[in-house]
């Protein structure tokens, strides 16, 4: 079920035009309102907050972000902060917020080219993506990720261990204590083993949670890194704790970090985040 689709350079240029054109009659995507809870229920949904970075930072021991997501802060804005030095303080406006997510003008632009970052190259991307989806040109797209690389030092070389891994076997493993096997084949086995212990990771960390959930509560969807339970209004407190408590720990066990990925479950009448 996607929610509101990629989010890029190219993509917002289209969107741009798109509204420019339809004015007010511009809406959102819809679909997600389709799915409702039983009459005179609600739904409490609950999702893992920076599930892939925190499994990133827990794998690779990329002691920058660990601490900066125990501490409640946000990596892209810090990733952002050392990757722009000069434009990020530039970029401060009055009332801002970092090193939580702010709201600056100019703080905008390089927090989403490290967020592009901080996920693009788990997935093999490169400097062609990059500047596919920033719309910079080839050589600063090659500068800025090696400065990444330098500034990120144990997640970079993480990804490129586990990409030759999967090249010289053929194998790769999910990055917790299961240790899911996946067996690889084709042309993309380098960019499956850089992604496989993530996604595996995070796929185990869902299903953890879902079959720790007791039976009481009924649970009728579980989508990407969400959790959703269809339930009557006075279980809500209850439920609203339950579910904090059993993702919060599934995900303390996967990372084998206390607090690192949290949870703050949200009450609604349909699962579209608005």
């Amino acid at each position: 079920m996607p929610g509101f689709g990629r989010k890029d350079y190219q993509h917002d240029l289209v969107m741009e035009m798109l509204y420019r054109d339809l004015g007010d009659a511009r809406t959102l995507p819809q679909h997600r309102k389709a799915f409702i809870p039983t009459k005179g229920n609600v739904f409490w949904i609950g999702d893992f907050s920076g599930q892939e970075i925190g499994i990133m930072a827990a794998a690779s021991e990329e002691k920058l972000w660990i601490d900066t997501m125990l501490r409640g802060d946000d990596v892209h804005s810090l990733t952002a902060s050392l990757l722009y030095q000069q434009d990020w303080e530039d970029g401060y406006a009055k009332g801002c917020t970092f090193p939580k997510k702010c709201s600056c003008p100019k703080h905008r632009t390089p927090r989403e080219r490290a967020k592009i970052l901080n996920f693009m190259l788990a997935y093999g991307g490169g400097a062609p993506r990059f500047s596919k989806a920033t719309g910079l040109p080839s050589l600063e797209s090659k500068i800025t990720i090696a400065r990444y690389k330098r500034i990120i030092p144990n997640l970079s070389k993480y990804l490129e261990r586990m990409g030759r891994n999967a090249q010289n076997t053929g194998e790769s493993y999910s990055a917790d204590p299961y240790r899911r096997r996946r067996v690889l084949e084709g042309e993309r086995m380098v960019t499956q083993g850089k992604n496989n212990p993530i996604q595996a990771a995070g796929a185990n960390m869902l299903k953890l949670a879902a079959i720790s959930i007791p039976d009481k509560y009924y649970c009728p969807l579980e989508i990407h890194d969400e959790i959703i339970l269809d339930i009557p209004r006075a279980q809500g407190r209850e439920a609203c704790a339950m579910l904090k408590s059993v993702m919060e720990k599934s995900a303390d066990y996967i990372t084998g970090i206390k607090g690192l990925i949290r949870v703050k479950p949200r009450i609604a009448m349909n699962i579209m985040k608005e």
